[in-house]
Order: structure tokens, then C-alpha cells, then sequence
């Protein structure tokens, strides 16, 4: 690059671009590059890997971005989408990525700077993609990484495409928050070390339902990466523009950053043997720009099946940009859901049950490491009403509270929609499970009881995963009494929190304490009324912040009925003085008006200390009174619904306590056979069509399947010996060429929890391996997954393959690429015979399922090929 040139690239940044223009980004990589003629030689010694291809191939890069800034790109993205250590392992190249980025940045940033003109600067975006793994997930097969791991593969990639010269870097096509979120604390290490400035961007990839795979919505990525500080948060892949506006429009209100959207060129059709993607240029560039005027997108540009055609049309199509006001960000987040603060019904109930220093109940569950019993706990709160979760895992028995605090953090935010918050002293308890939260956090707690070092500590963390923080009004002297010292404390740990660490005042909750009036004590009379002057004065003096208490505390000491009435009325009364949030047990939450006048009328005069008998008055009254009386709650669940309904709905509440019992009761009116195939496999096929709808997210899809192993593992013992048997074994595959296996490896839980016998092959399998392994293990059924275009093509080999040793084995096919029409056209060896075993195309795991159940049964199987042989299949 020329002198001149560098000084052209100093005069305006990308950060400047976005501030006051739209940025065009290039289109599709992959498909573009089958487009102009992508073969083995391209790759030299490293067939498949598009990385590969900027150290072997350098001029064929090279002339991609120069076709896309040829036809109008403001930027090009370098050639590193699976450039991480764990995608270049899987070609044996894990020791090159930094070699790898630097090469595809420098490439980039070449033709970039060849394309810029003093009015018209180009840029480098560099990308980075997934790695396959799903940390979210509790799954030990997809979820089999740990979150500092993934931190480092991100900034190592980072630090080779900052190395190179890129302007911006981009974490694309999202599948997981959670691997995300490690993606830009990596991005923003490497940014440090190099003290670069850097545009931060993500793209979630959704599918149809509008949700990441996992199941999470685009506000959770707005609220999250908002917080973390990323620059530009957006969409990309996976559908067309058409199937994206509902999310532009809601990233368009609601983004508090820049918002970008990438779609591809409209759903993959398939035509004459092949995937293609149908928007023509001008259909693609009537719509974006359509978007870009009716919604301000900051962003644009073309996924698969775009080409420099695309970016030319919609470059000619764009008119004038105008930039919207974009809205604050006043939301904090779990892992599926956002949620507004502004809309919050106060007080906002924070479960306190799943607390081993609060509850002997969650104690023993955990001293017995009864994790499911904690996860219904935590369930069983959010249906009565809780918002958020404290979660204290401590134990005097053991010293095990930081492996606890992650197992409970993990299976709970997958378990539940509402937000964790995580109560430990111990800053590494803290800081392990908030680093393994997808959503904001809310940690409890910080104080100033050490003069601030363990609280500045917790601020830093909280800025850098976008978490909560509850402040005590505890100093160097202790807990604060009075109103005075309430407020003194609060607002020191406001100036450290907001001045010296910048955290947003709406994301900080204090806890100005309050103290049991159930000792009688004259030092305590009037804590009720100093709690709530205190809160009172705080929020007119900071009203951004929230308000939390743990409303319990004012009745320590007394009995339980007595302590509920007052609970309720200390409660109410602390809220009109300003108290949003509150630590109950949602359980025993009663309304105001609800409560019995007399009882009322008791519990105020204690709380405002208003007769100085009001404590004898009330031990007095509710020492007589017996408590309510618990129902059986499975008794009354069986009753209202009958026991097929029951067990079933034990599927779909994916309760693995209550499973076996109910269970049990079934057999007393039904066979095991009936109890499988009448009420477990109908209840599964119901789960498969709230996921296809979107009213059921996958990971509870697959606690729900963990829960109909654990039956069928419990009915087993019920039949003869030789009936418990596997049903069937399958053969699994990513074809060659394909690093990609999340879609395999859910067809593989979903067939196990269902009795299938699995041998799963893993990824990059060659049709040679995929036959052999076939053969020698005598397989019912093959399926196999790709989710590339240009890998799909070993599909069609394999069924080639098999047909020419006079093999029969059903083969069942899924991915992104694939759909019926492929699957019919690969039935056909040369285009004239018939493959004997049988195509079939699944879309989903579960349509897999069925497929598999029909072609592991003689006489449904023998249905099934009569229908494929007569071309309706």
C-alpha cells in the first residue's frame, strides 16, 4: 500500500463510516466460489478447507473481494470463517491459525486498499465463525468445551486477522449466546493486547421460529452484547430477507447499537440436481433497500447464494441513508428470553428456595447431589411466579460450592426462561458461574465490608459478561442500622460502580438492609421504618438504580404463619416506599388486599412500631392458629387429567422425579408395549411439533427425551429378557468434507433416548468408511448430514457406491442444503435406477425418528419402500 493510501485509510475509520453512512458488505464466500469453478487443485494437500485456500490459492481469494469491491462492497470479509483451532484441527492444520487469519486479513486488506479512493475508503471485516460447540448446552457431546477454552480459540484467531490489518471482526452466524459471549471477551483481549481500535460486531443465525438454535431470542443478543460493548448486533444466514423482517423490525425499535442483517438470496430450492438460491439480484435489491429505508439498518449484505451481481444490484438500488435515534438499553436477560424494566410488575420476585443456608430442603438435595430435584425446585418457582432465581450452593459439610455453583448455574438456565442470580461471598464461585451464564446474570453480593477490593473486583466482571450487581449497605463498621449509614454506604458503592467502572445505574441493586423485629429489642424497633426511609431517599437521589430486599429477614424468629402475614405487609409497604425487587418464597406471596384485616392490622403495628406490645399481640395470636395443611399434589394432577395424560405430561414438563412413579401407576391399567408406543412415543411425537411450531426450545426438547430414557430405561425391566432389547441400529455420518455435526449429534440423543442402538461415525467420513462400517456392523438404517452445498454432493456418491456393490441399506438424509426434491433426484444411480434401500429426507431429528421407527419395523418398513418403489415417496 502507498503512503498516500495509508494516510487516505487514517482520514476516516469504520467506526466513522457507521456513525454517519450504511455499510455495504460483500456477499456469499462459499457458494460464489463453486460459482467461479472451486476444484481439489485449488486446495493443494488440504482438500475441503476454504481456510486452506489463502495460503494455497491466494490469487483465487484475492479475486473474490476484488469482484465484490468491483461491484460497489464499502467492505470485504476475509476468508476465515472456521479459521479456530478446533474447525483447522479437524484438517489436521490446528498450528496454523495464526498463519491462516494473517494471510486472509492481508489478502483483504490489499484489494481493500487497491479499491479506495479519497471519497470512497474500503474496509476489512474479519470473520469468525462458530466452532460446533454449544456450551449452553449440559449435553456432554455438544457441550463438551469450557468457556475459557473457547476464549482463547477466539482471541487467538483475533489477534492473526488484527495482525493482518482488518478494520472490524465480526462473530457470525451465532448459533450458541453463550459461545458468543466468549467470542468477544476474546475479541476484546486481543484488541488490548494490540491496542487497536476495532469495530465489535456479532450475527445470530435464526431459524424459522425467529430463535437461535438453542432456542434464544435476538433480544437476548441485543441486551447481552449491548452490555459487553459490542458496536454492531445483527442477523445473518439461515433464511431469506423476506423471513427476516419481523426480526429487522424488532432490532430496528429496539437495538440499543448499530444493526446489521445478511440474508441469504431466499430459501435453498433445488433445480436439475443442485441447491440453489432463488432471489435474482434486482428481487434481492428491491427488498433490502426497501428494509434499509423503512427500518435504518446500519448494515447490509448478502449470505449464500449472493454473488458480486447481488452487491452490484442492491448498490445501485440504495438511496440515501438515514440514520435512526437508537433506543437505551434497560433490560436485563436469561437465556431465552429479554426482558424490559420498565415493564416490570414491582415487586419483581426473586425466588429464594434453591439456597443451601435458607433451605434444608435444597441442603439435603444437594448434599445427595440431587440435581434434578433442584432444577423441578427452581421450575416449580418460576410457575409461581418468580422472575429470577437466587442460587446459593454453600455447604458446611463439604468444600465443593464452586463445581455445585456451575452444575446448578448450567442445568438451571437452560431449565428455566427467567434469569439466575448468583449468591456466594466466594469471588470464585461468582466469577465461575457467571462466566458460564448465557443472559445478564444478577450477582449477590458486593459491600464495602473489606473498603471495596472484593466489590471492585465484581464490577469489573459484571462490565465485562454485562451482569447485575446487588449492593449491601455494609462497610468497614458492619451493617448499616440506621438511615444515615444506609444511605452513606449505598452511595459509595454507587460512585465506585458507575465513576469508576461505568456501569449503567439501572444494572445496580441495593439492598439497604433491614433487621427482625422478632427479638423485641429496642436497637431494632424501628428497622422496618429506617429500611424503608432509606429506600425512600435512595431512589429520589439515584432513580435510575433498583431496590432489593431480603424481605424474610423482618420476621426472623417467629412462627412460620406469623411470619408470612408479616412478610406480606412488610413487603407491601416497602414497595410503595420505592422497593423493586424482593427475595420471597414465591410460594407463600400473598396480595394485600388478600390478607386477613386483624392479622394486617397486627403486623403494621409491629412494623411501625406503633404499640409497644405489637410483638407479644402477634405471638400471641398466631400461637394458636394451626397451619394449612399441604394437598397431594400428584394426587390432585392424577385426578384432573387421568394417568395417560399425567405420564405424558411428565414428557413435556421434562420431569425426571416424578417419571418412574407415574409410571408405575400406568402399568396398573396398561401394558409396558401400550405405555411406550400409546402414551411415551405420542407424548415425544407432541414435543417434535411444539419445536417445529416454536413453542418448545431444543434444549428442552432434549430434557424432555432424557426424561423418556429414563422411563423406558425403568420399563425395560418389565418385559422378557430378549423384548428389552435394542429396536434397531442406525449408522451416523457428516459426509467428507463437512466439519459441521450439531445437527448429527441431536439425531444421535433423540434415536438413544428412544432405544436405538447409534454408531456414530463423527465428521469428515469418507463413503469408503461409511459402507465398510455398514457392512461390518450389519446396520438397519444410515443417515447421514451435510451442511454445506458443496458437500452434499457425497450423499449422492454414497447412494452411487451402494448400489454398485448391490447393497440395500435405507439411507436417510438431513442438513441445511437438503430437502425432498435433492432426496428423490439421488435416488436415481445415473439418473435411471432406482436405489433399492431407499432415500428418504428427514428435516428435522424428529421426522429422523419416525423414519427410523418405520424402516426398524418389517411391516411398516415393507409399507414404506412399496411407496418409494411407486415414486410417492
Amino acid at each position: 500500500m502507498v503512503d498516500g493510501a495509508v494516510l487516505i485509510m487514517r482520514k476516516k475509520t469504520f467506526r466513522e463510516k457507521l456513525e454517519r453512512d450504511l455499510v455495504l458488505l460483500d456477499g456469499a464466500f462459499g457458494t460464489y466460489a463453486e460459482f467461479l469453478g472451486l476444484s481439489n487443485e485449488n486446495f493443494k494437500d488440504n482438500p475441503g478447507c476454504m481456510e486452506y485456500l489463502s495460503v494455497a490459492s491466494p490469487d483465487f481469494i484475492r479475486k473474490i473481494h476484488n469482484d465484490y469491491l468491483e461491484s460497489g462492497s464499502d467492505a470485504v470479509e476475509t476468508n476465515s470463517f472456521g479459521a479456530n483451532v478446533i474447525k483447522l484441527a479437524e484438517y489436521g492444520l490446528a498450528k496454523k491459525v495464526y498463519e491462516l487469519n494473517l494471510s486472509a486479513a492481508k489478502i483483504a486488506r490489499s484489494a481493500a486498499d487497491q479499491f479506495s479512493s479519497e471519497t470512497h475508503l474500503k474496509y476489512v471485516v474479519g470473520a469468525m465463525g462458530p466452532t460446533g460447540k454449544l456450551p449452553s448446552s449440559t449435553d456432554p457431546v455438544l457441550g463438551n468445551i469450557t468457556t475459557s477454552e473457547l476464549v482463547k480459540v477466539f482471541y487467538e484467531q483475533a489477534i492473526g486477522l488484527i495482525d493482518g490489518g482488518v478494520d472490524a471482526l465480526l462473530v457470525e452466524t451465532g448459533q450458541d449466546v453463550l459461545e458468543m459471549k466468549c467470542a468477544v471477551i476474546g475479541i476484546k483481549e486481543a484488541i488490548k493486547e494490540r491496542r487497536r481500535d476495532i469495530v465489535i460486531m456479532t450475527e445470530s443465525t435464526l431459524s424459522n421460529n425467529g430463535r437461535m438454535l438453542l432456542g434464544t431470542e435476538i433480544s437476548v443478543c441485543m441486551t447481552v452484547f449491548a452490555y459487553m460493548g459490542v458496536d454492531v448486533i445483527g442477523i445473518n444466514c439461515s433464511t431469506g430477507p423476506v423471513e427476516m423482517e419481523r426480526t429487522i423490525a424488532n432490532l430496528s425499535k429496539n437495538c440499543p447499537t448499530f444493526f446489521s442483517a445478511v440474508p441469504n438470496a431466499g430459501l435453498p430450492i433445488e433445480s436439475a440436481g443442485k441447491t440453489i438460491y432463488p432471489l435474482s439480484p434486482s428481487e434481492m435489491a428491491r427488498i433490502l433497500s426497501g428494509f434499509v429505508n423503512k427500518y435504518s439498518l446500519d448494515v447490509i449484505g448478502g449470505c449464500c447464494g449472493t454473488t458480486p451481481a447481488h452487491i452490484k444490484a442492491i448498490r445501485e438500488t440504495l438511496g440515501k441513508c438515514k440514520k435512526r435515534k437508537r433506543p437505551g438499553n434497560r433490560h436485563y436477560a436469561s437465556f431465552y428470553k429479554s426482558f424490559d424494566l420498565k415493564e416490570i410488575k414491582r415487586p419483581l420476585k426473586i425466588g429464594e428456595r434453591i439456597n443451601t443456608q435458607g433451605s434444608k430442603h435444597t441442603k439435603d438435595l444437594l448434599k445427595a447431589e440431587n440435581y434434578d430435584g433442584i432444577v423441578e425446585l427452581g421450575k416449580l418457582e418460576e410457575k409461581q411466579g418468580a422472575g429470577i432465581l437466587d442460587v446459593c450452593s454453600v455447604l458446611t459439610e463439604r468444600r465443593t460450592e464452586k463445581k455445585d455453583s456451575l452444575v446448578i448455574t448450567k442445568r438451571l438456565s437452560e431449565s428455566v426462561e427467567i434469569p439466575l442470580m448468583i449468591d456466594s461471598t466466594d469471588y470464585a464461585v461468582i466469577e465461575s458461574s457467571v462466566e458460564n451464564y448465557p443472559g445478564t446474570a444478577f450477582i449477590n453480593s458486593v459491600n464495602l465490608e473489606d473498603g471495596g477490593e472484593k466489590a471492585r473486583k465484581v464490577y469489573a466482571l459484571s462490565k465485562k459478561h454485562g451482569s447485575f450487581v446487588v449492593n449491601l449497605a455494609i462497610d468497614e463498621r458492619g451493617m448499616a442500622k440506621t438511615f444515615e449509614r444506609k444511605i452513606d454506604i449505598a452511595k459509595r458503592l454507587y460512585d465506585i460502580a458507575v465513576n469508576e467502572y461505568k456501569l449503567e445505574s439501572h444494572r445496580l441493586l441495593f439492598d439497604l438492609l433491614t433487621f427482625t423485629l422478632g427479638t423485641g429489642e429496642k436497637e431494632y424497633a424501628d428497622a422496618a421504618i429506617n429500611t424503608f426511609s432509606a429506600i425512600r431517599m435512595f431512589k429520589k437521589l439515584f432513580p435510575e438504580t433498583l431496590t432489593v430486599l431480603g424481605v424474610s429477614n423482618i420476621s426472623f424468629g417467629l412462627q412460620k404463619e406469623a411470619r408470612k402475614i408479616i412478610n406480606m405487609v412488610f413487603l407491601y409497604h416497602a414497595v410503595k416506599a420505592g422497593l423493586d425487587t424482593a427475595i420471597v418464597n414465591p410460594s407463600e406471596y400473598i396480595e394485600y388486599k388478600d390478607i386477613d384485616k386483624k392479622e394486617c392490622k397486627l403486623a403494621e403495628d409491629l412494623i411501625f412500631n406503633s404499640r409497644q406490645d405489637a410483638l407479644e399481640r402477634i405471638i400471641e395470636h398466631f400461637s394458636n392458629k394451626k397451619p394449612l395443611g399441604k394437598d397431594a399434589s400428584n394426587a390432585k394432577v392424577q385426578k384432573m387429567f387421568g394417568i395417560k395424560e399425567t405420564l405424558q405430561n411428565c414428557i413435556f414438563e421434562r420431569d425426571k422425579i416424578k417419571v418412574t412413579e407415574f409410571v408405575d401407576k400406568a402399568l396398573e391399567k396398561y401394558s409396558p408395549q401400550e405405555i411406550i408406543n400409546d402414551i411415551l412415543i405420542d407424548a415425544m411425537k407432541t414435543v417434535g411439533e411444539k419445536l417445529d411450531s416454536g413453542e418448545m426450545v431444543l434444549p428442552y426438547v432434549l430434557q424432555s427425551a432424557e426424561v423418556m430414557r429414563k422411563a423406558m430405561e425403568h420399563l425395560n425391566k418389565f418385559f422378557p429378557h430378549d423384548a428389552s432389547k435394542q429396536k434397531g441400529t442406525v449408522l451416523l455420518a457428516t459426509v467428507f468434507g463437512d466439519v459441521h455435526d450439531i445437527g448429527k449429534n441431536l439425531v444421535k440423543m433423540i434415536l438413544q433416548n428412544n432405544g436405538f442402538s447409534v454408531i456414530d461415525l463423527g465428521k469428515q467420513v469418507s463413503v469408503a468408511r461409511i459402507i465398510e462400517e455398514a457392512k461390518r456392523n450389519k446396520v438397519d438404517v444410515i443417515g447421514l448430514s451435510a451442511l454445506l452445498v458443496s458437500t452434499a454432493r457425497y450423499m449422492k456418491e454414497c447412494v452411487n457406491e451402494m448400489h454398485k456393490g448391490g447393497l440395500n441399506f435405507p439411507l436417510i438424509i438431513g442438513g441445511a442444503p437438503i430437502n425432498e426434491r435433492f432426496a428423490g433426484e439421488i435416488s436415481y444411480v445415473n439418473g435411471e435406477n432406482l436405489y433399492a434401500g431407499g432415500v428418504f429426507y428427514a428435516k428435522d431429528a424428529f421426522k429422523g425418528l419416525s423414519l427410523v421407527q418405520s424402516l426398524t419395523n418389517a411391516e411398516k418398513k415393507k409399507e414404506i419402500l412399496e411407496l418409494y418403489h411407486k415414486g410417492i415417496e
